[in-house]
């Protein structure tokens, strides 16, 4: 947001949920950033929220007086967290597996969001990132929720890109890359240099074949030291491992083991000592 308003492009934020409230300092840059989650209450509960539809309607009527300048937008959607309670039709459809029907209703005001676009003829010129940021356990390994563990059902998540004659339609990048390459990938795209001391790479080199190596993942979770007391956690993902700094030191092999079930911390000491390594000398730059 800041290196395209300094570009002259209008920002704008409408976000859906307390954990990104301005407080926190997501703000900079933003011309507009709509956290006003519960209109005419005193105070904003540290719970609170508001739906997709909701979200939509501030953007677009950002939109309509903003279509004819150059823009940045982050419309953010929070449907698919607990507690699980999508809307109507929803809600029916997906009987029993209410995360799914959260998925599939913000699915759909995302649509609204492109269809908005296409009808103001900007599709077809307009960059469009879709990210999320964590999974769901749903039970796998003991966690309903996120946040408590490093494993791949909560760290994988989508990423897709539209740049019309910019971004080909229908690949799909097998290397393994990561969202904070986001910023670096729009930047590129816009022929802007990011600033200096960004993190991540930009992903355009991937995306047209010429880069085929996977990217090192840095992971990490403080929620169950900020929550529980515990310990907190933090990992590195190269190759084909899953390094987990923990109390009891985990070392998976995510080619041959995805489900992270064989522990292979005690058999592959080599391994683990280039992990950890590789993981001190992340933290450090």
């Amino acid at each position: 947001a800041e290196v395209l308003k300094s570009d002259g492009y209008k920002t704008a934020a409408f976000a859906a949920s307390f954990s990104v409230d301005s407080r926190f300092g997501l703000a900079q840059g933003f011309d507009l950033y709509d956290d006003n989650f519960q209109e005419n209450s005193p105070f904003k509960a540290t719970n609170a929220e508001r739906r997709a539809e909701q979200v939509f309607e501030l953007f677009s009527t950002w939109m309509d007086a903003n279509r004819d300048e150059p823009f940045f937008a982050w419309v953010h959607f929070f449907d698919p967290h607990a507690p699980y309670n999508p809307p109507s039709p929803y809600g029916e459809q997906f009987a029993g597996r209410p995360y799914d029907g959260e998925i599939s209703y913000m699915d759909y005001v995302f649509g609204r969001v492109m269809a908005k676009l296409g009808d103001r003829g900007l599709l077809g010129r307009t960059i469009v990132v879709a990210a999320g940021d964590h999974g769901e356990g749903l039970g796998d390994k003991g966690e309903w929720g996120h946040g408590v563990f490093l494993y791949d059902e909560t760290l994988r998540v989508p990423l897709i890109l539209s740049a019309p004659g910019h971004l080909p339609a229908g690949e799909m990048v097998g290397p393994r890359v990561r969202l904070i390459d986001i910023m670096p990938t729009v930047l590129d795209l816009l022929n802007r240099p990011a600033p200096e001391g960004t993190q991540g790479a930009s992903l355009v080199p991937y995306i047209q074949k010429k880069r085929k190596a996977d990217l090192d993942v840095y992971i990490e979770t403080h929620y169950p030291k900020e929550n529980f007391g515990w310990a907190p956690l933090t990992g590195l993902i190269a190759k084909s491992w899953k390094y987990i700094r923990a109390p009891k030191e985990e070392l998976y092999d995510i080619e041959r083991d995805p489900a992270e079930t064989d522990n292979r911390i005690a058999a592959e000491g080599k391994t683990a000592r280039e992990m950890r390594d590789g993981l001190d000398r992340t933290v450090m730059d």
